[in-house]
């Protein structure tokens, strides 16, 4: 599976420690508006299937078109709450429509 958590705060930080541990993740991509933040993720996590892209999680158009290039398969929003609530609920939909995704857990979803 391709992760991509999208915000390299605290949550972030957390969540991809624990997706590194695991082996059916061939692909953890840390995403955040600052790029000096994602990349310092990327490198303490220090494994080979992670890297780090620069993406703002309120620009819905940026975070279709990475999920797309990068064949994301579950995202994880561990971006701010003022840029995950109202944005992502109205396309929650279409997001559930290109991949599986649950925004509170980053558990796949069934179709």
């Amino acid at each position: 599976m391709k992760v991509l958590v999208l915000g390299a705060g605290a949550v972030g930080t957390v969540s991809a420690l624990k997706f590194r541990q695991e082996a059916m993740v061939e692909q953890l991509i840390i995403a955040d508006a600052v790029s000096a933040r994602a990349v310092a993720l990327a490198d303490r996590l220090d494994d080979p299937r992670v890297c780090a892209i620069t993406l703002d999680a309120g620009n819905l158009r940026d975070v279709a078109r990475a999920l797309r290039e990068t064949g994301t398969t579950i995202l994880l929003n561990a971006a701010l709450p003022a840029t995950k609530a109202a944005r992502y609920l109205q396309i929650e939909n279409k997001i559930r429509a290109a991949l599986r995704y649950d925004m509170a857990s980053a558990i796949p979803l069934v179709p």
